[in-house]
């Protein structure tokens, strides 16, 4: 549920950017907690994938991560010539587009916290 708290939060940092003053060491401290959170939830669903006693674990996580850093670069490459165009437009339309995007992510994660919620109810 955290990893799903953590994209609605990292949404509305999208949509609405830290004060300035220390708001890049900030976003930065942020974006680091977040990815740490992200990489033990996935530790734990490696843990369950792979067997840890295999004779083969280091190449499967080896294998396993250089396909998600794949997977992450191709979407990046895929996404920002869009970004870039969008970016050149007038304010309104980046900041409309910034915040569809943060709202559809949020809604997906809010599926998500309340499918885990339900686990401790």
């Amino acid at each position: 549920m955290a990893i799903a708290l953590s994209i609605i939060y990292a949404a509305a940092m999208a949509v609405w950017p830290p004060e300035k003053g220390h708001g890049d060491l900030k976003a930065f401290a942020i974006t680091s907690g977040i990815g740490l959170l992200h990489g033990f939830g996935f530790s734990f669903m490696l843990h369950l994938i792979l067997h840890v006693d295999a004779p083969n674990v280091w190449h499967s996580l080896l294998a396993f991560n250089v396909g998600v850093e794949a997977g992450q670069v191709i979407i990046v490459l895929l996404v920002w010539p869009l970004v870039l165009l969008l970016r050149k437009q007038p304010g309104r339309i980046w900041v409309s587009s910034r915040a569809v995007v943060a709202a559809c992510a949020s809604l997906v994660a809010m599926v998500w916290v309340v499918e885990r919620a339900e686990f401790f109810l």
